[in-house]
C-alpha cells in the first residue's frame, strides 16, 4: 500500500462549513493553539482555542479509497460575561469515500459526525453531523477544479455551503488553491522548506451546554478571519506556522434550548426564526502557531 497515495484525501477533505490540510504536504497529525483577544464597548475577554486531528487510510485500491479523520478541539474562553464564561469541546470523526472515476475525474463522498459540548454531562443530545459530496477535475498538473456542497447540522440551524474547488499554479512560486468562498489560500514558495501565504476562513460551530447548569442551552460561534502565514518545514517532515491575521466578523450567540429552524448559507444567517437569548459582535486581531508532520 502505497500510504502518501493513501492520504490524498486531505486535498478534497470537507469540515463542516471549512477544507482542512491544504498544504500540499501530506498531513498525518496537526497541531494548532490561536489567541482571541474579545473586546468591544461592554467585554474585554479572551479565548484560547486549541484543535488537533490525525489522517489515517483505512482501505485503497487502484479507483476506490476510504479514509478517516479523528478531531479534538477546545475552546477556553474568559471575562465574557454571564452567558459566555465557560468552555466547550469537540470531538469528532470524518469519514470519506472516493471514487477514481478515470486518470482527471474523481468523486467523493463526505460524512461527519461528534460531540459539540462543554463535556459536562455527555448524552446523545451533543452530537451535531454533517454530510456533504464533491467532485474534482484535473484539467493539467498545473490546473484542476471542482465543486461541491456540504450541509451541517448545526443545533441551532440547517447550514448549506456550496463550494468551488480550485488549485491553479500560475507562477513556479505561486499557488492559488483552496475551497471558494470557503477557504481560499495563496502561496509564495522562497524554497523548499520556507513558505509564505495568506488565506481566508469562515467556520460556523455550535455547542449544547450542560443540562444541570445551563439546562441544554447552546453557544453558537462563528468567525470570518483572513491570515498571514510563515511555514518552516525542518529534516523533510516538521512544519512550524506562525500566523497573524484580523478578524473581520465574531459572532457569539447563546440560545435556549431549542430544534434547528434557522437556515445559514456559508457563515450567514439566511431566516432567523428563533433569536438569540443574548450575543457579542466583535472584530479583533489573532495570532496562531501551528505544528504538522507532513510526508
Amino acid at each position: 500500500m502505497n500510504l502518501k497515495h493513501c492520504l490524498c484525501f486531505l486535498l478534497i477533505l470537507i469540515l463542516t462549513s471549512q477544507v482542512k490540510g491544504q498544504d500540499r504536504e501530506l498531513t498525518l497529525f496537526d497541531l494548532n493553539y490561536s489567541f482571541d483577544k474579545i473586546k468591544n464597548d461592554t467585554i474585554n475577554g479572551h479565548s484560547n482555542n486549541i484543535n488537533a486531528f490525525i489522517n489515517a487510510p483505512l482501505m485503497y485500491n487502484d479507483s476506490t479509497l476510504l479514509a478517516m479523520k479523528l478531531e479534538f478541539g477546545g475552546r477556553y474562553q474568559g471575562n465574557l460575561g454571564d452567558y459566555f464564561n465557560y468552555n466547550v469541546f469537540q470531538t469528532d470523526a470524518t469519514f470519506l469515500w472516493q471514487k477514481k472515476m478515470d486518470e482527471k475525474n474523481n468523486f467523493a463522498l463526505i460524512i461527519k459526525s461528534g460531540f459539540y459540548s462543554d463535556f459536562q454531562d455527555i448524552s446523545f443530545k451533543d452530537i451535531r453531523y454533517g454530510i456533504g459530496s464533491y467532485y474534482n477535475i484535473k484539467h493539467s498538473q498545473k490546473f484542476a477544479t471542482g465543486w461541491g456542497f456540504f450541509y451541517n447540522k448545526q443545533f441551532t440551524a440547517h447550514q448549506i455551503t456550496p463550494l468551488i474547488f480550485l488549485k491553479y499554479n500560475f507562477h513556479p512560486k505561486w499557488e492559488l488553491y483552496g475551497v471558494f468562498p470557503v477557504k481560499p489560500k495563496l502561496t509564495y514558495k522562497f524554497t523548499d522548506d520556507l513558505k509564505w501565504s495568506i488565506e481566508l476562513d469562515g467556520k460556523v460551530d455550535s455547542y449544547r451546554l450542560s443540562e444541570k447548569e445551563y439546562d441544554n442551552s447552546i453557544f453558537e460561534h462563528s468567525v470570518l478571519f483572513g491570515l498571514s502565514s510563515i511555514d518552516v518545514l525542518v529534516k523533510k517532515h516538521h512544519k512550524f506556522s506562525f500566523s497573524l491575521g484580523y478578524t473581520f466578523r465574531q459572532d457569539m450567540k447563546y440560545y435556549h434550548d431549542q430544534a434547528a429552524n434557522n437556515w445559514k448559507l456559508f457563515i450567514f444567517d439566511v431566516s432567523e426564526n428563533t433569536q438569540p437569548v443574548s450575543y457579542i459582535k466583535t472584530k479583533l486581531f489573532r495570532s496562531m502557531i501551528r505544528y504538522s508532520f507532513v510526508l
